[in-house]
């Protein structure tokens, strides 16, 4: 069972900014982001979402060792629910990653969210893996052939 923490409620999205053109973003549900991981190859022990410097972070911890695919894994899973330009990586651990949303909380924090994560495409490039920008739809990733079951707490 994958275990979803939610430290978000109660708290409203930052209004967007004035001037910027193209999509809004919107706030996930932490449970929506516990089922699309619960497909994964990779067992996910754990989903922990929670607010930090005014942003929603999002930090998926693995029964096992993680290789940076799995990480992109991840973030193409975030990225399918939220937009992919609403998706910041942050780290990656042995058996954990960590990633930013916007829209950042209100009220808007003073930096800006690139202060402290980087948008997929750029960390594909930067990993050499430019060719995996739907690396979880693609054969080249197994899903597993049934869901695990979420806990929402």
């Amino acid at each position: 069972m994958i275990e979803v923490f939610n430290d978000w409620r109660g708290l409203k999205p930052a209004a967007p900014e004035r001037g910027k053109k193209g999509p809004v973003p919107r706030l996930i549900d932490p449970k929506e982001i516990g089922e699309r991981l619960a497909t994964l190859q990779q067992e996910v022990l754990n989903v922990h979402c929670y607010k930090d410097v005014g942003y929603p972070w999002v930090q998926v911890v693995f029964a096992d060792l993680i290789d940076p695919r799995v990480a992109l894994e991840v973030g193409a899973e975030l990225a399918a629910l939220a937009g992919e330009e609403f998706v910041y990586f942050n780290s990656l651990r042995p058996r954990a990653v960590y990633f930013l949303l916007e829209p950042a909380f209100d009220p808007a924090p003073d930096l800006k969210i690139e202060r402290y994560g980087e948008k997929l495409a750029s960390l594909r490039n930067a990993w050499g893996l430019a060719d995996s920008a739907a690396i979880s739809r693609s054969a080249a990733s197994p899903r597993k052939a049934a869901a695990r079951p979420v806990a929402a707490r």
